[in-house]
């Protein structure tokens, strides 16, 4: 027997001790269901170690409470992040115990516990002496303080830890695991890995069946009744008071800290995050208004796709800048991260300079920050890409040096327009506040609060806004029936879904809880579709979820056909999917465990990155954000899957369903993988869903009103609209058994909530067909002459263009290759403006159709014999419109017919303002503009068009006189840059010919 140790304070053997009774309760079979779930058999355990704790170790060391929660719930520990998981974790073991990594790296392998910290306790216990009556000479404390030391290296972790273990000061990471790993015993060792990878249930509720047969069959979620840190609270505090402060302080150890110096439990502190409440999920309407039966009224709150941020801000004493911290839904200060809402929050709370405050001591607000484009918010995937160009840090692309927030971040930023990318920039949408000038507001019911946000908080078009919310009225049909309208029109808006919000209830509470109504969660009506499924892995949090061992399949990997066309002109070829995302859930676990037993009989390919598999009647690309699979289907099979609509990953060529669950995974017999959707169904599909117009759309309508055809309505029109709302409708009330939907009672409700504007609806958020089509009459005002009208950031609008682009496009060649043709000099035109201004401010300005005055007749149709274009261009002016100097050359323009500006060619085919102040050379027959861009051919249709209402004015006005001495102008065509590359052209090539 090994002598005894002495430690300072709780010895973390005595911690691990609790670990390894509570592993040693065996589960109930699913057949058995547990008789009282409010004093289970891991709370019995905990309750009996807590008072030998108490009776060991009284009074407890300073933090010991604070630290058991981060020690024994892990996960819920936000301040410290290690960046280690098992690949990364197992060389630093190794080279700290001095065995060969290889030991550990099939920690994961189909027999193997599927555990790194098991693992590693399986390689100590045989070398150790007597591992079961060792004790670890390090108490909790101890590792408690080495866990900081470790983290601090991360940039992720909070800034308090990494104040206290500086760069300069700090120990390597190597070195701080042998000083942490050494001295503890096998499973001591085992916790400690698990902590650091911040799960500890394969400790605490270990796998006890091997086959994926029996687990799946044998156990269910039932089977384990696991200690939850409310049980735990309880545990510490009967009375509650803990419990209380902890729905009012989100992280545990803050709140633990706050309970042992007496604070209020209901009162929130700056800088403290606040637990975001719970929702409850929504089964179909009338089974979310069953949540809120104690309501006196019910609103329905739109839900924004965005990321969360609970705003913390506080005016100094002394008259300096208002200090801002945001908290990320994990509660993690992600202030660094979002930065690029400081303006907004400093503006809306009236604290620039200038401004009459709207706050004088503090706030906390509740928001969703989003991507806002245009005149409506922008897909979720777009804010990662905002993100990265705004933000501090570790998640942005600028850096600050040294450790923590520079002071000057909230001071440093630059206006709101200057955030703008490409008409696409970051907002915020406010929907609650829960302090104000050091009053706490979570008591006050929900109409308060946001009567009081309202009054607190200065909305800016497009960049701070309330969320849109509805009251639902008892004397419509139902409240399940206006719930269902009002629900079909977020739909058809394309928002996610609803947030259901009882009028009286307070924050976080739990009698009246928030309640999420989305398309997902109502059986049926989420996204589907019909994907190729090409390979499976056991997954280690699935897996752990479903108490399965490592041989079971638990998650599936999804592709695409990325070479149907080739495969339909040559039979023969092999399908080439590429993979890229993977689905865990959905499949019950009768259905997982026959999925299992149908691919493990299919002659499945282990997956080996260094040797791929050879013999696959396919090829495939595997997307690198995705972790490889274990095996490959030598058939891909089809799977169904649904999700809550659509997003992207970073780098990816292809919307995913977000959150994809798997309704089921077809025999082959049944059902081939080539059912499976392609790229180009896919893409539609996610753009329908999510609201989104092909990227070519402008171009072809712009086209089309040239031309005088009809323009196809956008996937945001009214009348789609209306068409989505109705079926949607019906759809809904299906589901919660309602009568079918009567359209002239509809219609009359929607009209009357339209005139008492019951929605409160913006104008930023209505869609209106007739501002977004092309004006039929001229009622564009003149701009003063070679001012360019300002378009919308659209996909029309050049990138990166400045007053300069047009002037260089002289410089894209040597000067002595061209011979400048000698005419009136004249301002050149600025290129389209950067700064944003709505799509119905563009469209005022977008030229009428080819049959009015403006624009010459039709273009002829196309004759029997083709002129050459070298013989045409021989006698035109020309000018390629285009971003920026480029290498691009087009050998067949005659480089002394080349102009460097719009403008000149304006003036060399006579179309000057002033129409007696130009002549025209004799040998100049057109103009000919090419476009090698089609983000230019708006730019170029908008010169066209105010020079000749410059000069229609001019004559109209009776400045000049138009008689038989009046210098013919030439005409002017627009063609795309593709037309240089034939030998002969005819008028259908062309974009616009203008006279």
């Amino acid at each position: 027997m090994s002598e005894p140790v002495f430690v300072e304070g709780v010895p973390f053997s005595f911690f691990v001790s609790l670990v390894r009774e509570i592993s040693e309760i065996t589960p109930k079979s699913a057949a058995r269901r547990p008789k009282d779930s409010h004093l289970h058999p891991a709370r019995r355990t905990f309750r009996r170690w807590l008072a030998a704790l108490r009776k060991q170790f009284n009074p407890l060391p300073p933090h010991t409470v604070a630290i058991l929660f981060r020690l024994l719930f892990p996960e819920e520990d936000k301040k410290r992040k290690y960046e280690l998981q098992e690949t990364k974790f197992i060389p630093l073991l190794a080279n700290c115990f001095g065995f060969s990594s290889t030991s550990l790296e099939k920690w994961n392998a189909e027999g193997n516990s599927g555990c790194l910290g098991c693992e590693l306790r399986r390689i100590l216990e045989e070398t150790h002496a007597d591992p079961s009556e060792s004790i670890s000479s390090l108490s909790m404390g101890q590792v408690n303080e080495l866990l900081d030391e470790l983290a601090a290296s991360s940039l992720f972790t909070d800034d308090s830890i990494r104040r206290k273990h500086l760069k300069a000061s700090r120990r390597p990471r190597s070195a701080v695991i042998r000083r942490l790993f050494r001295p503890l015993t096998p499973l001591d060792a085992a916790c400690a890995v698990q902590i650091i990878l911040k799960d500890m249930r394969p400790l605490l509720y270990p796998q006890t069946e091997k086959r994926y047969t029996a687990a799946l069959k044998n156990l269910n979620s039932r089977s384990y009744t696991t200690l939850t840190k409310e049980d735990v609270m309880f545990e510490l505090d009967p009375p509650g008071s803990l419990y209380r402060m902890s729905k009012v302080v989100a992280r545990l150890d803050e709140a633990v800290e706050a309970h042992e110096q007496s604070l209020m439990p209901g009162q929130p502190r700056i800088g403290i995050a606040i637990q975001i409440p719970k929702s409850s999920k929504a089964q179909s309407c009338g089974h979310g208004l069953k949540f809120l039966q104690g309501a006196k009224k019910v609103y329905a709150e739109t839900k924004y796709d965005g990321e969360r941020a609970q705003i913390h801000v506080e005016v100094p004493s002394d008259g300096t800048k208002a200090l801002i911290t945001i908290f990320s839904k994990s509660t993690r200060d992600s202030s660094l991260d979002r930065v690029g809402v400081f303006p907004i929050i400093r503006q809306a709370l009236g604290l620039e300079e200038g401004q009459t405050p709207r706050i004088t001591q503090n706030v906390i607000l509740d928001a969703e920050m989003v991507a806002y484009q245009n005149d409506h918010i922008d897909e979720f995937w777009r804010i990662r890409g905002l993100v990265e160009t705004t933000a501090y840090g570790v998640r942005g692309s600028r850096r600050i040096s040294g450790a923590g927030k520079p002071s000057n971040i909230a001071y440093s930023q630059c206006s709101l327009a200057s955030s703008v990318n490409e008409g696409r920039h970051l907002a915020l949408v406010f929907f609650d506040i829960l302090y104000l000038d050091s009053q706490s507001t979570l008591h006050r019911p929900y109409d308060e609060r946001r009567d009081l946000l309202e009054c607190t908080v200065q909305t800016i078009p497009h960049h701070a806004i309330f969320s849109k919310r509805t009251l639902l009225e008892p004397q419509r049909e139902s409240l399940t029936a206006h719930l269902c309208e009002v629900f079909a029109d977020a739909i058809s808006n394309h928002e996610e879904g609803l947030v259901l919000k009882a009028s009286n209830s307070r924050y976080n509470d739990t009698s009246l809880p928030w309640v999420k109504v989305k398309r997902d969660y109502i059986p049926g009506l989420g996204d589907c579709l019909d994907m190729v499924i090409l390979g499976a892995d056991w997954e280690k949090d699935r897996g752990r979820g479903l108490y399965a061992p490592t041989g079971t399949l638990t998650t599936f990997y999804v592709g695409i056909l990325e070479n149907s066309s080739e495969i339909e002109s040559f039979p023969g070829t092999k399908p080439a999917f590429h993979i890229y995302f993977t689905s865990s859930y959905g499949l019950d676990r009768e259905t997982l465990e026959e999925t299992n037993f149908l691919i493990k009989n299919s002659d499945p390919v282990e997956y080996d990155k260094r040797h791929p598999p050879k013999g696959l009647p396919y090829t495939y690309t595997l997307y690198p954000g995705i972790k490889p699979p274990g095996i490959l289907f030598s058939t891909p099979l089809l799977g169904e899957l649904y999700g809550d609509r659509f997003t992207k990953a970073a780098q990816s060529k292809y919307y995913e369903p977000r959150f994809p669950r798997l309704i089921k995974i077809y025999r082959p017999k049944e059902r081939s993988w080539q059912d499976g959707v392609t790229p180009e169904v896919l893409l539609s599909t996610a753009r329908e869903v999510l609201g989104v117009d092909g990227k070519d759309k402008d171009v072809r309508d712009f086209c089309n009103g040239l031309f005088g055809q009809p323009l196809s309505p956008g996937v945001r029109s009214g009348k789609k609209r209306k068409k989505r709302q109705v079926h949607w409708v019906s759809r809904l009330r299906h589901v919660d058994k309602l009568p079918p939907l009567e359209l002239e009672i509809f219609e009359s409700n929607r009209n009357r909530e339209a005139e008492r504007g019951i929605e409160n609806l913006s104008s930023e958020n209505m869609d209106d067909d007739e501002a977004r089509s092309p004006l039929v009459e001229v009622t564009n005002r003149l701009l003063p002459p070679f001012m360019l009208p300002q378009l919308g950031p659209s996909r029309l609008s050049p990138r990166t263009p400045d007053k300069s682009t047009v002037s260089r496009e002289a410089d894209r060649s040597p000067s002595s290759k061209r011979r400048k043709v000698s005419m009136t000099s004249s301002p050149v035109f600025s290129s389209p403006p950067l700064v944003p201004i709505s799509p119905r401010q563009a469209n005022t300005r977008i030229p009428t159709p080819i049959t009015s005055p403006i624009f010459s007749s039709p273009i002829p149709s196309r004759t029997a014999i083709k002129p050459t274009l070298e013989d045409f261009l021989r006698h035109s002016l020309i000018c390629v419109a285009r971003n920026k100097p480029t290498t691009t050359a087009y050998p067949i323009i005659p480089s002394d017919n080349e102009l460097h500006s719009i403008e000149s060619v304006f003036i060399g085919c006579g179309w000057s303002k002033d129409i007696r102040g130009t002549s025209t050379s004799s040998w100049v027959r057109q103009g000919v503009i090419f476009v090698e861009d089609s983000t230019w051919l708006r730019y170029v249709m908008d010169a066209i068009y105010q020079r000749k209402q410059s000069m229609m004015m001019s004559t109209t006005r009776g400045k000049v006189k138009v008689d038989d001495s009046t210098p013919r102008r030439k005409p002017i065509w627009v063609f795309d840059c593709k037309v240089l590359g034939m030998e002969t052209w005819d008028a259908e090539d062309a974009l616009c010919r203008s006279d």
